[in-house]
């Protein structure tokens, strides 16, 4: 099984020239298994530090 790629977005990361959307759908495009999280702030980011992610 693949390792999925977590993306963690939220507010501030979506800005006017941001191409978060377009390169998530891209890495769709080529199969990629994606795990996507909008928000969380903190306790995502220290989560995905305690997981060494």
């Amino acid at each position: 099984m693949k390792k999925p790629i977590i993306v963690k977005i939220g507010g501030s990361t979506l800005g006017s020239h941001d191409t978060t959307l377009e390169d998530l759908v891209a890495l769709q495009k080529e199969s990629k298994a994606l795990v996507v999280v909008h928000g969380g702030g903190k306790v995502i980011s220290d989560w995905l530090e305690r997981w060494g992610i």
